[in-house]
C-alpha cells in the first residue's frame, strides 16, 4: 500500500523520523487515514478527517443507488467504522463534515463521530443509541467574507472532555467543507 510505504520512509528517515505524523483524508483518503493510523498506533500523532465515510459498502447505496442492491459485492470495504476504535484514546481527530455532501451523506460523519467519542470514553462501539453523541449548534457562527457560505456549525459539546473535535459547515459540500476557513479561524497554519 503506497501510503504504508510513506510512512515507513517518513519513519526511517533520519531528520523526518523526528517530526510527528498528522494524517489528512478527505473521502476515501480519510479512509485510508483510519486504516492506516489503526495499523501504525505509535507513529500517528493525529488525524484530520473531511467528509470520510462509515464503509464502501455502506455508501454505495446513497452514493450509487442504482447499485445498491449489489453492496454485498464490494470487495473494497474500507471499513472505517471498524477502524477507528484501534486507534489510541490519546490520538486526537479533527473531524470537518459538509451538511450538503452529495457524495457522503452527513450521517456517515456523524456515525464515526458517534465511534470516535465512544473510542476515548472506553466504550465499546456499537453500545448505546444511534444518536451522535456530544453534538451541539453553534448559533450564528459569521464567518464574514462575503462569497463564504458557511453559516452555522455543529461543534462537539466534549472540548473538555475530549482531545477531538467534530464540526460540520450546513453549507458544505463534498469538496468544500471549509477545511482552509477552520485553519484559519483557529489561527493554524496552512499546511500545503
Amino acid at each position: 500500500m503506497d501510503a504504508q510505504s510513506g510512512l515507513d520512509y517518513i519513519c526511517s528517515h533520519p531528520a523526518l523520523a523526528k517530526s510527528p505524523v498528522i494524517l489528512y483524508g478527505q473521502s476515501i483518503g480519510g479512509a485510508v487515514s483510519i486504516d492506516l493510523a489503526s495499523r501504525n498506533p505509535l507513529a500517528i500523532r493525529a488525524l484530520i478527517l473531511e467528509n470520510t465515510f462509515l464503509s464502501l459498502p455502506r455508501l454505495v447505496p446513497t452514493a450509487l443507488p442504482f447499485l445498491g442492491p449489489f453492496a454485498f459485492l464490494c470487495h473494497q470495504k474500507w471499513d472505517s467504522a471498524s477502524k477507528v476504535p484501534l486507534i489510541p484514546r490519546k490520538t486526537p481527530i479533527l473531524m470537518l463534515s459538509g451538511a450538503m455532501d452529495e457524495v457522503v451523506p452527513p450521517e456517515h460523519m456523524r456515525g464515526l463521530w458517534e465511534i470516535v467519542v465512544k473510542r476515548e470514553a472506553g466504550t465499546p462501539a456499537g453500545t448505546g443509541t444511534n444518536q451522535p453523541a456530544g453534538l451541539g449548534k453553534l448559533p450564528g457562527v459569521d464567518v464574514g467574507g462575503g462569497d463564504r457560505d458557511v453559516r452555522d456549525a455543529i461543534v462537539s459539546e466534549d472540548r473538555g472532555k475530549t482531545l477531538s473535535k467534530f464540526i460540520e459547515y450546513e453549507q458544505g459540500t463534498h469538496s468544500k467543507s471549509d477545511f482552509r476557513l477552520y485553519l484559519a479561524e483557529n489561527d493554524i497554519p496552512n499546511i500545503r
